[in-house]
């Protein structure tokens, strides 16, 4: 997975790397054509411990931009904490526990990053 903002670009290892948007474009286009994927209207896709729990309920009609937030969210969460907020041993128990539970706070998770309370907030 890939997570671009601006010119920041967070790979699956939660590295950072400075890149120009250029550069970012190029690797973007060539991510897409080495996979074959592309977004589908009406389809869900996209790592399990990221997706809002209407996407992971199939819940289609009900994605929309809040669905993003959400993932952005999730991101933020496992760049905190160096986890994603739920895992399980599987794709299906991942998904479970993000439609039924309710994420550990991140300075409960990895009290030793001493995540502020307001950054926790997000």
């Amino acid at each position: 997975m890939i997570a671009i903002w601006g010119a920041i670009c967070i790979d699956v290892t939660a590295q950072f790397r400075a890149i120009s948007a250029r550069s970012l474009r190029s690797r973007v286009a060539a991510l897409s054509r080495e996979s074959g994927a592309a977004t589908v209207v009406g389809v869900v896709t996209g790592p399990p411990a990221y997706r809002a729990p209407e996407q992971g309920a199939g819940k289609v009609n009900e994605v929309d931009g809040r669905s993003d937030v959400y993932a952005l969210g999730a991101l933020l969460y496992h760049i905190l904490t160096y986890r994603p907020p739920f895992r399980g041993k599987n794709f299906r128990q991942t998904l479970a526990a993000v439609m039924t539970q309710m994420p550990m706070p991140p300075s409960q998770r990895a009290p030793e990053n001493e995540i502020p309370p307001r950054l926790e907030e997000i």
